[in-house]
């Protein structure tokens, strides 16, 4: 293509036109100048509307030519000119605005391509030559030829304007907006579309939606809203111990606070909302303790008497309980289930005695140390003899004849020499006990005598005559002493030690020296102690066996210690 070449400088002075949202260039005035169009070339610059838009006419303002023209207009494809939107018939060049109708087309926001075709070359208008933010495209088209539908392989240069424009009426003016109702039935309240929540019933709002009919224009609807109300109510209701509800929850105390929504529950379709007016009534349980005499297999009478008068002896049936059930051995199993006040189930159990009416001949018994007989006597050493009681436990009356053995364990005593303590009685078992691990037994330790093998507290449990018995705790306080001149009352505790440990020494010495050593013979310590009987000490090296020697005067004692 030929570029543009300026012929003449003409300055032209014409009336501005401007129609709603027309985009282009609607005047001549700035560096607009005549220019020399090619004939059969499509080209045009590139313009932006701000606002939806009918597009109703493409323009140029032209300079009288007569020769022939035909525009059109394409959308934007980043920055370059895309599909066809509308083009125009084709017409001659007048003087000033030229107008070439278009078939109304609703435009968005956007940028535009407006371009023209002369028939032939010549100034049919005027162009900005100096326009260099701008981009011309352009494409060689027949004038008479069909418009392309698509400019994809159009060319482009920079630094010129035209003077076209569209005239575009603001807002979509190619339809009226479409009409309906929107009728509905809710629950309480409703939001509807414009954004307003109503809790009353309407027939007056109304709603414009932009394009929402079919045929692209407005929709404007109106509300016919009528509200119905959810339903409430309370569920009142007493039951025994617990009961479910119809939210699934078991209850076992009395609710007034619980709720439950029945969705759709109501007669008019909405919600039901329950509140639980709950009372829990507890059941109740008891036990009937009874004491009643039995039968010795004679014919006794439940009452002693002669009910029927017949003279015989009525016969024993047993104890008839509120289940009319008759008993003649204890129980403590029978229940029976009466109605209480509340109206929920009372449950009796029956803890029965039947006690016998006679002691049968001879009561042979043999105890250890006491026995306490049927009379309330309790007997310390071995009985015989008759004891009669009249309406004993008001039964008929008891005959009995004691013979009682009291067994016991002979001797609880015991005698320590040294480590060893030995029990004094010598016909009974033996198992030996530690007192200090609540009487633990000593395992393997059933002779007469235990040696102890550390300090503490012993006593042994002495089977005899069929009765067992302990012995007192004896104390034994000398284990790891080897040699000892102080005297029986010499003691060392605790051996094993975790560190700290005494010595008592019996008596009260004006000096005396102690000496300790680790089990190689090294000296750990040694001192001299004045006026003391008991001696408070203490191994601070690590644990192990150790040797403390003790001396006062020609007294002498020497001791193996072990540190845990």
């Amino acid at each position: 293509m030929k570029k543009i070449y300026i012929l003449t400088l003409i300055l032209i002075s014409l009336n501005s036109y401007s129609q709603n949202c027309n985009i282009g260039n609607e005047n001549a005035t700035g560096s607009f100048t005549p220019g020399n169009f090619g004939a059969n070339y499509l080209l045009g610059v590139k313009y932006t509307l701000s606002q939806l838009g009918t597009l109703n006419s493409i323009n140029l303002i032209g300079n009288n030519t007569g020769e022939g023209v035909q525009m059109a207009v394409y959308d934007d494809n980043g920055g370059t000119p895309n599909n066809l939107i509308a083009s125009s018939s084709q017409s001659t060049v007048g003087t000033g605005i030229t107008t070439l109708p278009v078939t109304p087309v609703l435009l968005p926001p956007g940028d535009y391509w407006i371009m023209a075709v002369y028939e032939s070359g010549g100034n049919s208008s005027n162009y900005n030559p100096s326009a260099t933010g701008n981009v011309v495209y352009y494409s060689s088209l027949q004038y008479g030829s069909a418009i392309p539908t698509n400019a994809s392989g159009f060319t482009s240069y920079n630094g010129q304007d035209f003077l076209y424009f569209l005239s575009i009426d603001c807002g979509n003016t190619l339809c009226q907006p479409n009409t309906g109702t929107d009728t509905r039935t809710e629950c309480n309240s409703y939001t509807w579309i414009d954004g307003n929540n109503y809790t009353s019933s309407n027939n007056t709002a109304t709603y414009n939606i932009a394009g929402a009919a079919a045929n692209g224009c407005d929709s404007l609807v109106t509300l016919d809203l009528t509200i119905v109300n959810s339903a409430t109510g309370t569920d009142t209701r007493t039951e025994c111990n617990s009961y479910t509800w119809i939210d699934g929850n078991n209850y076992t105390s009395s609710n007034n606070s619980a709720i439950f929504n029945i969705v759709g529950g109501a007669a008019n379709g909405c919600d039901s909302l329950v509140t639980l007016d709950l009372t829990i009534a507890n059941s109740t349980s008891g036990t009937d303790v009874i004491t009643a005499c039995g039968s010795d297999g004679f014919e006794i009478p439940n009452n002693g008497i002669d009910d029927d008068y017949d003279g015989n002896i009525d016969e024993y049936l047993g104890y008839q309980w509120i289940d009319n059930n008759y008993y003649t051995a204890s129980n403590n199993t029978a229940t029976w289930i009466e109605t209480n006040a509340a109206g929920c189930d009372s449950t009796v159990a029956l803890d029965l005695t039947i006690l016998p009416p006679f002691v049968t001949e001879e009561d042979v018994i043999t105890a250890c140390g006491s026995y306490t007989w049927i009379d309330g006597t309790t007997y310390t050493s071995s009985s015989y003899g008759l004891a009669y009681f009249s309406d004993v436990n008001g039964c008929d009356s008891v005959l009995g004849v004691l013979d009682l053995t009291i067994n016991s364990v002979s001797d609880l005593t015991a005698s320590t020499s040294g480590l060893v303590i030995t029990s004094n009685n010598i016909d009974a078992t033996y198992q030996w006990l530690d007192c200090d691990n609540s009487n633990a037994i000593i395992p393997g330790e059933t002779g007469q005598s235990y040696t102890a093998i550390t300090n503490g507290n012993y006593a042994v449990e002495l089977t005899e005559n069929g009765c067992a018995d302990t012995t007192a705790c004896v104390s034994i306080t000398s284990v790891g002493v080897l040699e000892n001149t102080f005297g029986d009352e010499f003691a060392v505790y605790p051996n094993p030690t975790n560190g700290n440990f005494s010595i008592n020494l019996g008596d009260i010495y004006e000096s005396l020296i102690v000496s300790i050593t680790d089990i190689s013979g090294k000296l750990i310590d040694s001192k001299t102690i004045t006026q003391s009987q008991i001696l408070n000490l203490n191994i601070k090296e690590p644990a192990g066996l150790y040797m403390v020697s003790v001396q006062a005067g020609d007294k002498k004692a020497n001791i193996r210690l072990i540190k845990e």
